[in-house]
């Protein structure tokens, strides 16, 4: 029977990394956020989008994903409707996922809005990533580009890491990859156990 690990994290603690790592030792990775980037470019899914929206957020027959995220970052309303959406047809996108790849020990899922959407019980554990708040902001301003406001305004629109923690089975702290990795060993070992 395959478990479902379920893998979460605040903006800029390094779930990709951690993610990817995973990938790296043979294991079964599903990211969410990936997943929803794919549907949103489904014809169906793409005008479903736009009907929600006054203006038009298409442009050269796809989505415009920068635009959305700067209407639904300062109206709640918008981004419940978008994720009435997406969040169906990426756990539909999911079970298909899963039904592909039953023959495997783990599947680890990724989202960012795991425990905010309260999806805690569709997984055999919950593991948490980490990072000090410096080293996730930095992280963030180099990736994205964006100033240290703008990484702070959207760390303050997330549930902060002491609220997850009540909520998760195993955490991973990130901020020294080598050490990461001794991290992920040992979450390896607690799941085969």
């Amino acid at each position: 029977m395959t478990k479902i690990i379920g893998v979460t994290g605040g903006i800029g603690s390094g779930k990709s990394k951690v993610m990817n790592y995973l990938n790296d030792l043979g294991c079964t990775i599903y990211l969410s956020d990936e997943a929803g980037k794919r549907i949103m470019q489904n014809p169906v899914i793409i005008n479903k989008v736009q009907d929600i929206f006054d203006e038009n957020v298409i442009e050269n027959g796809l989505l415009n994903r920068k635009k959305i995220g700067e209407i639904v970052f300062n109206n709640p309303e918008k981004l419940k409707q978008l994720n009435q959406i997406i969040h169906p047809a990426v756990a539909e996108d999911f079970k298909t996922f899963i039904a592909n790849n039953k023959d495997k020990d783990f599947i680890f899922y990724e989202s960012a809005i795991l425990i905010e959407s309260n999806r805690m019980d569709d997984f055999d554990a919950v593991v948490l990533i980490t990072a000090p708040e410096e080293v996730r902001i930095q992280r963030v301003m180099n990736r994205d580009g964006i100033s240290r406001e703008k990484v702070i305004e959207r760390m303050q629109n997330q549930m902060s890491d002491e609220e997850k923690r009540k909520f998760v089975n195993f955490e991973i702290p990130n901020e020294n990859f080598e050490k990461t990795k001794a991290y992920v060993s040992n979450l390896l070992h607690f799941l085969k156990k």
